[in-house]
């Protein structure tokens, strides 16, 4: 989840604007469990703001091309 959510904060945070940075520290405030749900797929976000975030996250984690994640299997 750190790798994931680094990796995030590289590429994509500067780009946020306010209601992205308060959906993404909305998103912290989760419990680890909680979030590696929602990164995961397994839950979705309630609040539009933070679906979003969760989608760039998701696209930027899982994209076999970009990701420093498939270099680690």
């Amino acid at each position: 989840l750190d790798l994931v959510l680094c990796r995030f904060m590289e590429q994509h945070f500067d780009g946020l604007d306010a209601e992205g940075v308060e959906a993404f520290a909305s998103l912290l405030a989760r419990t680890d469990p909680e979030l590696l749900d929602l990164v995961m797929g397994h839950d979705e976000a309630s609040v539009p703001g933070e679906r979003d975030v969760l989608s760039l996250i998701r696209n930027d984690a899982f994209d076999k091309s970009r990701s420093s994640i498939s270099t680690i299997s």
